[in-house]
């Protein structure tokens, strides 16, 4: 794999997901359990946004109980950047783009996540920044 190779072949196809309504507190646990530094996040069958370390980090920054907090309010929602155009504010990229551009993407974004989508905008896992250099140098 290299630069200019998709980034199909490193999706994290089996992505650790919470739940929009849940606790960033269960969050966390997941994180854990998954050894991951970020979920996407479900609302019914629909995945709408990425929570990352990062996400759960400014929380914990601004004080707040992690029990009570819910996922939906620290997460990014998505913006599906290839294919169909926007829907919100995150990163959406297909699985078709190469892993150089979605090493740029993620740094003009200022993130190291990103949804990846597939057939018919179906999202399918998520990439990290750590996967694709990984793939960039290979």
């Amino acid at each position: 794999m290299g630069a200019k190779d998709s980034i199909r072949g490193v999706i994290q196809k089996d992505a650790p997901m919470v739940k929009a309504q849940d606790t960033v507190q269960l969050a966390v646990q997941r994180m854990v359990e998954a050894g991951s530094t970020a979920l996407a996040v479900e609302s019914g069958d629909e995945l709408i946004g990425v929570l990352s370390d990062m996400d759960i980090m400014l929380c914990i920054e601004k004080g707040k109980d992690l029990a009570k907090e819910q996922v939906m309010t620290w997460m990014t929602a998505c913006d599906l950047i290839a294919g169909q155009g926007p829907k919100s504010p995150c990163v959406q990229l297909d699985e078709e783009e190469t892993v150089e551009m979605a090493l740029k993407i993620m740094a003009e974004a200022g993130v190291h996540n990103l949804l990846v989508t597939g057939r018919g905008s179906k999202p399918v896992g998520l990439v990290s920044s750590h996967d694709l250099l990984a793939a960039y140098i290979a």
